[in-house]
């Protein structure tokens, strides 16, 4: 929602400097940025950072788009600029003092060449320092200087110090800077509007003294743009930060946009005051003469002007006690400098004592907020994981766009009114046909049309239980529209709105228009990679809608989605349910690597549409839909949604007037996705059906068409004939549906010889006989191509991601994280995507970079197997890129499992099945080990061959010699009778299709049931016989039924899902051979008892289930692999360490001891155990399970709350013992019960955040009672 109407005022840049004497403490830092950000400050300059080179990134925050720090590697001096988010700033050149003691930065600022100083003054008469300084900076006749901080030296003794001296000469540091000024034509801009005013910026305690030492100094030609300038109470620091505004020519005070801040949903408070408005609202203004429409749009407008006024009030409480201290303080400044006193000076420092407790109380509190997001969130593969990995880029800031030829505006406003005139153009229609052509069109293809029963699921009227399931599944995170409401909104209070709403969207159809909100758009835009940033057609526009808008597509996209695939052809696989991506890349590989034609020249052709979503005519959209069988009810409501659209275009802080859109689908609309697939699909079917236009034959399948969404790739065989024919389609229907294709940037490749020799100057596209791109993939025309341009490639950048990564404090568990989320998901895409053999060695490779990653280029502690182990395994989930390359590649083997049998699937498998007739695929991968990979069958399909050669290193890996019980009927090349009787067919009709079939539970089926259940005739029985000998002799355990091994379950995954790789990735890691004997072991003869089995199964879950923290997760797993190193261990690695413990001088010490049995443990773990034998209503003695595991024994027979407490009370006592590993004296009793009251805040935070409060009293309160009566608590 924009707050404000189009300003055409400028706006002044805020500039402020402050020495804020370190910022190395965390809470010292977070209470300078708190103060800084209530100046609302543009640009900043801090003198005295004390951060080494090391330490600058902790300037990062939120609001901070640019950082500039000075290269001085102590903590001492530093000086930064800081440039706020959304500043148009851009940087060409950086000076930085090697002495930390100025930082230079040249660059543009509104057009407007500036020189941005910041410097830190030496605090003696210094004057050499002064020249050097100016010496330094770039040519001040070309820039505009803006030099700022703390110099050190009084400029003017009489007026800027408060002591009278006997001598008030100026120093010799002071000279120089007043003839630089004068030389260089600057001024101090405050002492100019100031002249005779006494204001102080410095206090020494110890001469109980007052100066102005802190400065802005500008170019003599900035004077007329300054606005303001001002210093502030000296607070948190000796220094006052000094302020100054800045009116640069063209910059227009940004539009405030309003949203409601899902996190004021978490406060029971607002939820109970928003619940109430929004009764009142709806019991005076819901009466029966009210429109829908305005009911529910003066609804958004109360509820959100109650929001803004209880936000401000809040924010008013908030920071009115401040105010008023800091007020105080520069009250008693200005009186002390006059007249000190004791009294005042009392004063003062109680004022500022009060200041800063209530700024560290706030900075506590803020940072403890944090801890709780990182207790809950770090080093777990979630958005600030993504954040701490992403690699910075350059902050999205508009600094010009061309407006002509040769021409670039800067101005703000002038460059938002580019953008608003580039979308409005591209969202005005150009198609000038009419309905007849349209229909015409239409009417010569063979569309196809929903079933009657499709029809009337789409024609129902809306329901109440479908919108609120519409909210249900929307997902969070996501911004709002300008209306400012999120989902989370309608989430929380789905029962009052969704009624509501249902009625604006009857009353909304009825009429034929929405309320005006949910027309409206805000396009934002994101400059694409490698793109020239000063053109409006670089950047992508990402638009938001609305949520009630969206709710209402997303509950018709419901409806549409389980029948959409009857009406769209196989060959479109974007957003259609059940189809994937890879089905196109795996069909075109299969074209490539069957034999081509020797007759006819064959070429692939990949189409660029020009903005294909945001082009299609909405007439010609209208006309689809009504063709395609959809029933006027949903057409009339694809016609409301519409009906008036509207956007604004939101660029560097500004929103443009709204303008109408006259076509194109709405991006973020849940429906645009299928619309569009809808509205292509007559280009598909009209080159499909046009004999003219020969696509590739590949044996009895014709390959003309790939789509996915708008991505367009063509088949083409006779190109020269061809072509006219295509390129005819393509017009005709860019003239009816505004989908247009950018020819020139359209590649031809040529597939076979025949192509290659021809010449192609006469066709409009850009010929690529090297590779071309494809859904992400380098697609070329040879196995090796391939493997160089997507597999070579993405190693070499995962190894320099790896190597930039390692520089980030990641705990063991974060950097496994790490691969999970980021390296994981590009092999994972290739390896679902490319079909081709890779040696173990590759993954060889990517493990050792791997593996020097997540242990920081140190020797690794536990095997890699252990890492890769599942969680509830006892493992870390470290992927295993072997194992997920075989999962993604053995998923399309149970595709051909599921087209065998039930002659469905998709068009790709049915190549393959056919590829290697008279023998079946499936017989080959059935086959005992070793496989005939050098089959002749295989030599014609380099893609059946490659996946029978994976399948063969899975395989033998896992020595799997055995036949399949999968091994097929028909086709079986070691089943001859298969390949010369064809009456086996019949057995495949009738359900009999892998020798598996003939078997039940009881073993090999008889001759009888099969006749009597599959129908067969008596004259099958020597059939029968030949099927009951091949197993005997293939089949091990024979007559019994195959056992379920390895290879049956792998290949009986079901799909189309969306888990089938996880599922057969999780039993190949299962399958590997793993055991927990020798850890169990050690641990017994350690703490001198049998660890029963139940018990070492709840030692091994309790892993990461003790705490929802994953360090301490961490530290769980570490304690149970036994990756700790006592002194008996190390005495063995080095000869100078005794092996004698470090609290008892016990010797040997084991691990059992150091965590358990030490004499000097024994006062600790009893008064815990204590502890935990009042929280549990049991007496529980001293026990080593739960003191080393947390795991207590089934005979205590406690509860399960009380099980999660005594796990995460226990956790904390072996996390002080690891703290204390090498001390003398143990950790104290009074030290857990703070680690555990401390971890139990953080708890409570995550509870209430997720609105679990109920839950976390009864799990802790209990608890928290017993320990707080205790008289260490």
């Amino acid at each position: 929602m924009i707050l404000d109407n189009v300003n055409n005022q400028q706006e002044a840049v805020s500039f402020i400097s402050w020495n804020v004497k370190g910022l190395n403490n965390l809470v010292k830092r977070s209470k300078v940025f708190s103060h800084l950000k209530s100046f609302k400050p543009d640009v900043m300059f801090l003198q005295e950072t004390h951060l080494n080179i090391n330490s600058q990134k902790r300037l990062s925050c939120k609001w901070i788009g640019q950082i500039y720090h000075s290269r001085f590697n102590y903590k001492a001096r530093g000086t930064a600029i800081l440039i706020r988010k959304g500043v148009p700033f851009e940087h060409s050149e950086v000076i930085s003092d090697p002495n930390g003691r100025y930082i230079v930065v040249v660059g543009k600022l509104f057009n407007t060449p500036l020189i941005l100083a910041n410097i830190y003054g030496p605090n003696w008469d210094n004057a050499q320092f002064f020249l050097n300084f100016f010496s330094t900076l770039p040519d001040l006749n070309s820039y505009k200087l803006i030099l700022g901080g703390d110099f050190n030296c009084v400029l003017h003794p009489q007026l800027d110090r408060s002591s009278v001296r006997s001598s008030n000469n100026l120093s010799s540091a002071a000279v120089t800077i007043n003839s630089l000024l004068r030389s260089y034509g600057l001024s101090d801009p405050w002492r100019i509007k100031n002249p005779t005013t006494k204001q102080f910026s410095f206090f020494s305690p110890v001469h109980h003294s007052y100066s102005r030492i802190d400065y802005f100094i500008v170019d003599n030609q900035l004077l007329p743009l300054i606005s303001s300038t001002k210093y502030h109470s000296i607070v948190l620091s000796d220094h006052s930060p000094v302020q100054m505004g800045l009116v640069f020519p063209g910059n227009v005070a940004p539009q405030r946009t309003w949203r409601l801040d899902p996190q004021l949903l978490l406060c029971e408070h607002f939820r109970t005051f928003l619940n109430n408005q929004i009764d009142f609202f709806l019991e005076i203004n819901d009466t029966q003469d009210v429109s829908r429409g305005v009911l529910w749009e003066s609804m958004k407008a109360y509820i959100r002007g109650q929001v803004i006024s209880y936000v401000a009030h809040r924010d008013k409480e908030r920071s009115k006690q401040l105010k008023e201290l800091a007020d105080k303080i520069a009250d008693i400044d200005r009186r002390y400098a006059l007249s000190p006193t004791p009294d005042l000076f009392k004063e003062k420092l109680l004022l500022q004592t009060e200041f800063n407790t209530l700024m560290t109380w706030r900075a506590e509190k803020n940072i403890f907020k944090s801890r709780q997001v990182y207790y809950e969130h770090g080093d777990k593969a979630g958005r600030l994981l993504a954040l701490q990995l992403k690699q910075q880029s350059a902050e999205q800031v508009i600094s010009g766009i061309e407006i002509g030829a040769d021409s670039i505006s800067r101005n703000p406003r002038v460059i938002n009114d580019q953008f608003k005139q580039f979308y409005s153009t591209l969202y005005q229609s150009e198609v000038g046909s009419n309905s007849l052509e349209i229909y015409s069109f239409l009417d010569s293809l063979d569309l196809p049309k929903l079933s009657p029963d499709a029809q009337s699921s789409l024609e129902r009227p809306l329901s109440i239980e479908e919108i609120a399931s519409a909210i249900k599944l929307s997902q969070t995170g996501r911004a709002p529209g300008p209306d400012g409401f999120p989902i989370e909104f309608y989430k929380e209070f789905s029962s009052k709105l969704t009624p509501i709403l249902k009625s604006v969207y009857d009353e909304s159809f009825a009429t034929g228009n929405l309320p005006q909100t949910l027309t409206q758009a805000t396009i934002s835009v994101l400059l694409k990679k490698d793109k020239d940033p000063v053109q409006c057609s670089s950047y992508r526009p990402i638009s938001l809608l609305c949520c009630d808008y969206k709710i209402l597509t997303k509950t018709l996209a419901q409806r549409l989605d389980p029948i959409i695939s009857t009406v769209i052809n196989e060959d479109q696989t974007g957003f259609i349910p059940g189809r994937q991506s890879f089905f196109n890349v795996r069909r075109l590989f299969n074209v490539i690597f069957s034999p081509h034609s020797t007759i006819h020249p064959e070429v692939i052709l990949s189409l660029d549409a020009e903005k294909a979503f945001d082009r299609i005519e909405w007439s010609y959209l209208f006309a689809v839909l009504e063709k395609f069988g959809m029933g006027p009810t949903f057409c009339r409501w694809i016609k409301v949604l519409y009906s008036t659209p509207m956007a604004a275009v939101r660029t560097n802080g500004l929103i443009s007037e709204y303008f109408s859109l006259y076509r194109g689908t709405r991006q973020g609309c849940c429906l645009s996705p299928f619309l569009f697939d809808i509205a292509i699909e007559p280009l598909a079917i009209a080159i499909r059906s046009d004999g003219r236009i020969k696509g590739i034959s590949r044996g009895e399948i014709n390959h003309k068409t790939l789509l996915y969404a708008d991505d367009l790739l063509l088949q083409i065989s006779d190109p020269i004939e061809s072509m006219p024919y295509l390129l005819h389609w393509l017009q005709e229907f860019s003239n009816i549906s505004g989908y247009k294709i950018n020819l020139s940037k359209s590649l031809l490749f040529p597939l076979n010889n025949l192509a290659k020799q021809i010449t192609y100057e006469n066709l409009p596209f850009k010929i690529e006989n090297d590779k071309f791109t494809y859904l992400g993939i380098e697609i070329a025309g040879s196995i090796k191509a391939i493997f160089q341009y997507n597999y070579r490639s993405i190693l070499d950048r995962t190894k320099t991601d790896l190597d930039r990564w390692s520089k980030i404090p990641f705990s063991l568990a974060g950097r496994i994280n790490a691969v999970k989320m980021t390296v994981m998901p590009r092999f994972l895409y290739l390896f679902q995507m490319i079909p081709i053999f890779l040696p173990k060695s590759y993954f060889a490779q990517l493990d050792r970079f791997i593996s020097l990653f997540i242990w920081n280029k140190k020797p690794a502690r536990i095997r890699k197997a252990s890492l890769e182990r599942a969680k509830s395994d006892g493992g870390l989930g470290l992927p295993n890129f072997l194992f997920y390359y075989w999962a993604a590649n053995i998923v399309k083997l149970t595709y051909w499992i599921t087209m065998f049998a039930d002659k469905e699937g998709p068009v790709w498998t049915d190549m393959e099945l056919r590829a290697t007739l008279p023998v079946s695929p499936i017989s080959i991968l059935t086959a005992p080990l070793p496989l005939n990979i050098k089959a002749p069958e295989l030599n014609s399909n380099l893609v059946v061959q490659n996946s029978i050669k994976i399948w063969g290193q899975f395989r033998k890996h896992f020595n799997l010699t055995n036949t399949c019980s999968f091994s097929p009927i028909m086709f079986n090349h070691l089943f001859a009778p298969s390949q010369i009787d064809h009456s086996f067919a019949a057995w495949h009709r009738s359900g009999l299709v892998f020798f598996r079939d003939l078997f039940t539970e009881d073993g090999f089926v008889s001759f009888k049931s099969l006749c009597e259940d599959h129908n067969l005739p008596k004259s099958h029985y020597f059939r029968y016989l030949q099927a009951r000998s091949f197993a005997s002799k293939f089949l091990s355990g024979y007559p019994s039924p195959p056992s379920k091994d390895l290879l049956y379950l792998v290949l009986n995954v079901s799909q189309p899902t969306k888990r089938a790789i996880s599922k057969i990735y999780a039993l190949i890691l299962d399958s590997c051979p793993h055991t927990w004997d020798k850890i169990k072991a050690a641990w017994e003869g350690e703490v001198g008892e049998i660890i029963p089995e139940d018990t070492w199964k709840n030692t091994i879950q309790r892993i990461h289930t003790s705490s929802l923290c994953i360090r301490h997760g961490l530290i769980q797993f570490k304690v149970v692999h036994r990756l700790h190193y006592s002194n008996d261990r190390l005495s063995k690695l080095y000869p100078n360490v005794a092996p004698n413990c470090p609290r008892c001088d016990y010797s040997p010490v084991s691990l059992g001891h150091m965590f358990w049995s030490c004499p000097s443990l024994y006062g600790f773990w009893s008064s815990i155990f204590q502890s935990l034998s009042a929280i549990s209503g049991e007496t529980l003695r001293p026990d080593p399970l739960i003191a080393i595991f947390g795991v207590a024994r089934d005979e205590l027979k406690l509860s399960h709350l009380h099980k999660n407490a005594i796990a995460f009370a226990s956790l904390h006592a072996r996390r002080l013992i690891l703290l204390n590993w090498k001390a003398t004296n143990p950790p104290s009793y009074v030290h857990w019960i703070r680690e555990v009251m401390l971890g139990l805040a953080l708890e409570k935070i995550r509870y209430t955040v997720h609105g679990l409060e109920g839950k976390y009293d009864k799990t802790w309160s209990r608890f928290i009672t017993r320990i707080k009566s205790l008289p260490f608590a």
